[in-house]
């Protein structure tokens, strides 16, 4: 017998954020590792990002999990954190936690790395379960679904580290206009601003050796023209081109959460040059092994310059970060992770009775 899993969601499904999720439930139903099925909630979520399971492993009590996909560290979905037996936080600053009880910050597990992305069995799986869903919904629920085939496949992220890339340096990133940003412009502003200078320095100092730019947004058009990208923007031609460099830039999300840009890195088997990232992961990323860190734009351009120069190093670095995206990151192997993480404390019970 194995576990039965079952995803809860109340009217159209989120498939962006929740995406890889999915993906790796479905992998590991596919493989009969356990038997997958959707439902009504127990408890609402009151429309808080993330994912709501309940698992019945066989042989034991239901365990229940909530995987919290939000941005920000210091807001925390208090009914799902009061129902749940184990809370997964994508983006986890234990100094953020230190206002909850101590019985609900015991609950709080670190996530790890997220990215959007789809399989073809796990599209064909959603048709199944919420096909009347998107059609009930209209146009709504025709632009969630055109949204989500959009997305690159899980294949199309990955790349063996062995694999050929030239030796450049990508950095793509966007800047964030004021109506998308409904929590106030100073966060906002900040970022763009450490972006933009980010791209004239690697610009300036790579030459031909930096790809990349701004993505060519009204704002960025309009206030930055200098910096825009000539690499293509959408989704899956830009996965394509940015795999084909050597050094990948990552750089903080919104509220220093873990932006979605590393963990594709690692999946392309590429060297990353980083701001060093807040939040706690499963198993952490360690500097000089995964990625140079760096604090400002000279010392990200002086830590790509060192990969560039160093082939043996880059060699290393990318065989060790294609072997933490097997082990934590993609999406079947990192789903059959957060299942353990959340059956083991009612295996070790049932072991102690």
């Amino acid at each position: 017998m194995v576990p039965t899993v079952t995803v809860h969601t109340e009217g159209l499904p989120e498939l962006y954020h929740s995406a890889r999720v999915l993906v790796g439930l479905d992998a590991l139903a596919r493989r009969g590792r356990v038997a997958l099925r959707f439902a009504r909630p127990p408890v609402s979520p009151e429309g808080f990002l993330g994912v709501q399971l309940t698992v019945a492993p066989a042989g034991g009590s239901e365990r229940r999990a909530f995987v919290d996909l939000s941005d920000h560290s210091d807001r925390f979905a208090l009914p799902m954190l009061r129902w749940a037996d184990v809370y997964w936080k994508r983006s986890l600053y234990r100094p953020d936690a230190e206002r909850l009880e101590p019985d609900l910050r015991a609950k709080l597990v670190p996530f790890g790395l997220n990215y959007a992305c789809r399989s073809s069995g796990n599209l064909w799986r959603l048709v199944r379960a919420f096909g009347g869903r998107f059609v009930v919904a209209g146009l709504r629920g025709y632009r969630a679904a055109r949204g989500h085939l959009a997305l690159p496949t899980v294949a199309a992220f990955e790349q063996e580290p062995d694999a050929p890339v030239e030796p450049a340096v990508m950095f793509q990133t966007r800047i964030w206009e004021a109506h998308e940003f409904p929590f106030g412009s100073d966060e906002a502003d900040r970022v763009n601003e450490e972006r933009v200078e980010l791209v004239r320095a690697l610009r300036g100092a790579l030459g031909d050796r930096f790809r990349g730019g701004l993505v060519p947004t009204p704002l960025a058009l309009a206030r930055y023209p200098n910096e825009v990208t000539r690499v293509p923007s959408r989704r899956t031609e830009y996965v394509r081109a940015s795999k084909r460099n050597l050094i990948s830039i990552y750089t903080r999300g919104l509220f220093h959460s873990t932006a979605f840009k590393l963990p594709e890195a690692l999946a392309a088997a590429q060297c990353v040059v980083a701001e060093p990232p807040r939040n706690e992961l499963p198993v952490q990323l360690e500097p000089g092994t995964h990625y140079l860190p760096f604090g400002n734009a000279a010392e990200c351009v002086a830590a790509c310059r060192e990969l560039l120069a160093d082939p043996a190093r880059a060699a290393r670095m990318r065989r060790a970060n294609a072997a933490y995206y097997r082990a934590e990151v993609e999406p079947a192997r990192h789903a059959a992770n957060l299942l353990a993480t959340l059956c083991a404390p009612a295996r070790a019970a049932a072991g102690a009775g």
